[in-house]
């Protein structure tokens, strides 16, 4: 975007890669933090170009170099987040993966947690294929020493937890009354439980440092129930509960946020795990009905979340898919 006023207000650019030049020689690279205004030596532009490999960079390519001062604006939606270290739990699939692989490409050392170590160590490899920095630590959230195991590797390697993802989970829809109820205890232990006990063992280190932020992941069925889902339901209306009440107690020391991720169908292995054929069947159709959304459309939620000002506390966040009515 052109903009020729002086008077336009600074907060537009945030560390911005500038490389300005015609397609044979980029000549001037800026690079700019804390929202400063850009001066460039170039009148007419023939185009801009995101670099998708390298975060936040623009190639602007003008048609004729070294003409008379133009004010190039853009604008972050985020700040600068690199450098912080980052817990994802659920980072072997689905949103998970994907929000540790976008948190690590703004720069997140993130912290990747799952009971699939093979499919952790794989995607740590990417990571560090791309320039990112990740620690794999094997956890199962239904286990306490795992869970002390997780913060305890954290802190040895990184000094510090200023995110935490709480994103594992499991959906066994089933009808009560046909329902194993092995089943329950498995969705309280990893969707509400496991969730309270990491956010228990996490929070100190925050408090001590005075900052942190606290992703909650929950469910468009947090807020509302259906046949099939009742305890899955019961779960995630547990973790809006929780989260509010955290963020209550949590208010006014320093700047700990808290943040309510509240997904509608998305398409992740989640569904392949209900017990109930029926029931995976019409989940399946209900996919079919609309266009989902993806485990990529949830990560960029989260990473819009955390990477407010310190002063923003973004809540709660419904995500659902357009043709969603439930």
């Amino acid at each position: 975007m052109l903009n020729h006023d002086k008077s336009v207000s600074e907060n537009w650019v945030n560390h911005l890669n500038i490389y300005v030049g015609n397609e044979s020689d980029l000549w001037l690279r800026g690079y700019y933090n804390n929202f400063r205004q850009v001066e460039i030596l170039h009148d007419r532009l023939s185009g801009i170009i995101i670099d998708r490999r390298e975060p936040r960079t623009m190639f602007l390519l003008s048609s004729r170099p070294y003409l008379p001062i133009t004010y190039i604006m853009t604008m972050s939606i985020i700040e600068d987040i690199s450098g912080k270290v980052a817990i994802v739990t659920g980072a072997s699939s689905g949103i998970g993966e994907a929000t540790a692989r976008l948190l690590a490409n703004e720069g997140v050392r993130v912290v990747l947690a799952a009971r699939r170590e093979d499919e952790l160590e794989d995607l740590a490899a990417q990571i560090e294929l791309d320039g990112g920095d990740s620690l794999v630590v094997p956890t199962d959230v239904t286990d306490d020493a795992d869970i002390q195991q997780l913060v305890d590797q954290t802190v040895d390697a990184f000094g510090q937890v200023d995110i935490l993802i709480n994103n594992a989970g499991v959906m066994l829809l089933e009808e009560v009354q046909d329902a194993d109820t092995d089943n329950f205890q498995q969705m309280v232990d990893v969707n509400l439980s496991g969730l309270m006990k990491l956010t228990h063992a996490v929070l100190p280190i925050m408090q001590e440092h005075g900052s942190g932020h606290i992703i909650n992941i929950s469910s468009v069925a947090g807020r509302k129930s259906f046949p099939g889902s009742s305890v899955y339901s019961a779960t995630k209306f547990g973790v809006n509960g929780f989260s509010e009440g955290l963020r209550q107690e949590v208010t006014g020391e320093g700047d700990i946020r808290v943040t309510l991720i509240e997904p509608g169908f998305v398409d992740t292995e989640l569904d392949d795990h209900i017990p109930d054929e029926e029931r995976k069947q019409q989940t399946k159709e209900v996919h079919e009905t609309m266009d989902s959304l993806t485990s990529e459309d949830i990560a960029r939620s989260i990473t819009y979340a955390v990477g407010q000002p310190a002063r923003v506390d973004v809540n709660e966040l419904l995500i659902r898919p357009t043709q969603q009515e439930l």
